[in-house]
């Protein structure tokens, strides 16, 4: 599958959608998980350790000085990093494209009717965008979609509204952004 273009744009935009704008495996999206879990076992570590510590070490593992110490390790070290690096793997195995995909300020949410978004391409390149979630790139072919329009200022949305984009940069497409605004008025 790796031999495929289309199938590594496609992947590349679940990449997108996970690991950024609080995505599933996004460093808090994953420690708040970790946590999830780790809460739960946390009175049973207390007699795992109790229970094989003892005689596999000296001084024995124990839930406050062993447990409490990697889940501090992983949440302020290991977490905070471990996106990046997957995202470059990614990058260097052909799965994620050197082209940036675009930043969207704010990424969704509610909006009121003189809303403007902003796109923004950090690598550079042009943004083509879609507001009726239409990909802005023609799948196979890599053209650019007739519905797609060019970035170059703040974008006015009125309505509510999914707006999917991509960079196109020296022919290279970047992994899709998209976000879904809403324009009603907030329950009370």
């Amino acid at each position: 599958m790796k031999g495929n273009a289309e199938f590594r744009l496609v992947f590349a935009d679940r990449v997108q959608k996970h690991f950024f704008n609080d995505g599933a495996l996004t460093p808090k999206a994953s420690a708040a998980r970790w946590m999830k879990r780790a809460n739960e076992v946390d009175r049973a570590i207390i007699a795992e350790s109790a229970r094989w510590g003892c005689f596999r070490r000296n001084p024995p593992y124990t839930r406050d000085r062993d447990w409490l110490t990697e889940q501090k390790r992983l949440l302020n070290s290991w977490f905070p990093q471990r996106t990046a690096i997957v995202l470059e793997q990614l990058r260097a195995a052909g799965l994620y494209p050197g082209t940036a995909a675009p930043v969207f300020t704010p990424c969704g949410g509610r909006i009121t009717e003189d809303f403007k978004l902003s796109m923004s391409s950090p690598g550079g390149g042009t943004i083509y965008y879609t507001t009726n979630a239409v990909d802005p790139r023609v799948p196979y072919t890599g053209a650019i979609a007739p519905q797609a329009l060019a970035c170059s200022n703040a974008v006015p949305l009125r309505a509510s509204v999914q707006v999917k984009a991509r960079v196109l940069k020296d022919r290279i497409w970047s992994a899709l952004t998209e976000a879904a605004f809403t324009n009603s008025p907030p329950a009370r």
